[in-house]
């Protein structure tokens, strides 16, 4: 039981490694966001222009939520950078419960 339940852990323990170093959003996708990011704010400008009105408030909070956007793909593609991290104390409280692993017999 102890063997099968190590050879689970070992597996999960694969498993995020490999989803945090190989599952990433795409370069194409963050280009495609910071191009449309880009016209949306032509666009609004040129809106603007056309009417002779401009409306800063609008333009702050417009860049304010696209800047907000992107920085939030960019931080939750990297897991372990940036400003949301995920908590590792489940983790530390399972080694605790579960005690140190036994010592390593040597093989002849």
């Amino acid at each position: 039981m102890f063997i099968s339940s190590l050879n689970e852990m070992i597996g999960l323990h694969e498993t995020r490694v490999t989803a945090s170093l190989y599952a990433r959003v795409p370069e194409t996708i963050l280009i495609l966001l910071l191009v449309g990011s880009l016209l949306t704010l032509a666009m609004v400008d040129y809106s603007a222009g056309l009417s002779l009105r401009r409306s800063p408030l609008t333009a702050v909070a417009l860049i304010i939520v696209l800047a907000a956007v992107i920085t939030l793909v960019v931080d939750l593609d990297r897991p372990r950078d940036g400003f949301l991290e995920v908590s590792q104390q489940p983790l530390v409280d399972l080694l605790e419960q579960i005690g140190p692993p036994p010592p390593a017999t040597p093989s002849r």
